[in-house]
């Protein structure tokens, strides 16, 4: 091995494959040939072998790259963040080259699957993030959910938490199946998720989404409870309005707004608003003093 490396420093210059290593420059079959020898000879530099696998990458040597990676297998003690993160990539790269709806395809996702749950533990969160990302953007919805569960289950920032959530969410969203978001939103809420007006809202929305108005509108009161402005409380307010008018529930809906109208930034629209809502709940006489109130006279008993 030594004998060989040494003539095919000789016949290629070190100094100039280096300048190559060195460079975004087009990588060539010498500069493989070379690190290839380099790593038979340091079987244990994980550096080195890091190395081949990027240049093998970006000239699409998929196999090659693979091969460079072979002593840290998925789950290996002792594996860098970068050989894990590394070999998901080239198993996304092997992923994207397949033929979609074919048998390769579904190999591919099998595998890249397995790699990314099993390396999901090794992962820093912002790694674990961004594959949660890729498996969104790749239709793997089921492993965007996991992935993004396990930042739940580690994250210690809000910032973090909230983005996979938000991820988690997305992912079921796009599977389309709205109950099963509303059910991972429930689930991390009680279990991670601190209250605020944006995990309501969220809530709310996701309750119209699966078809349960009463639930929406009981997540919108509590939205309208943390809402931090006059314009917030006003879509929180006229979200409660608009999940009780959706469960067929007119009254309920008139009889929950007119409690909350003393937080209420009051102005024509929210007259208006609660005129129409009165006629729907079929009570005139409230109808005409709201009325009085959009036009500008006077109040009237209501």
């Amino acid at each position: 091995m030594t004998g060989t490396l040494a003539a095919f420093v000789f016949l290629f210059p070190k100094a100039s494959l280096d300048r190559q290593l060195a460079q975004d420059a087009p990588v060539t079959a010498a500069t493989l040939a070379y690190l290839t020898l380099m790593t038979h000879a340091s079987p244990g530099d994980q550096a080195l072998h890091i190395l081949l696998a990027r240049k093998a990458l970006q000239a699409g040597n998929l196999t090659l790259a693979e091969r460079a990676l072979a002593p840290w297998p998925d789950g290996a003690i002792g594996a860098s963040t970068a050989i894990v993160s590394l070999r998901l990539t080239i198993h996304k790269v092997a992923l994207l080259a397949t033929a979609p709806d074919s048998a390769a395809r579904r190999d591919a996702i099998a595998r890249y699957r397995r790699s990314v749950m099993r390396a999901a533990p090794l992962l820093p969160l912002p790694d674990l993030l961004a594959q949660a990302r890729i498996g969104l953007g790749l239709g793997l919805y089921d492993t965007a959910v996991a992935l993004s569960s396990e930042v739940l289950r580690r994250a210690t920032t809000t910032r973090d938490r909230t983005s996979a959530f938000r991820l988690g969410i997305d992912s079921l969203l796009a599977s389309g199946d709205p109950e099963a978001a509303l059910r991972f939103a429930i689930r991390e809420t009680q279990r991670m998720m601190p209250p605020s007006a944006m995990l309501w809202r969220t809530l709310f929305h996701l309750s119209i989404q699966a078809g349960k108005p009463g639930s929406a509108a009981r997540y919108a009161q509590s939205w309208y409870q943390l809402a931090d402005s006059p314009a917030q409380r006003r879509k929180a307010f006229d979200a409660v309005v608009e999940a009780y008018l959706s469960a067929g529930r007119p009254d309920i809906a008139l009889q929950t707004a007119r409690t909350l109208l003393p937080g209420m930034h009051q102005d024509r629209s929210l007259w208006r608003r609660m005129t129409r809502l009165a006629l729907s709940a079929n009570q005139p006489r409230l109808a005409a003093h709201y009325a009085r109130l959009l036009v500008g006279l006077p109040e009237s008993g209501p």
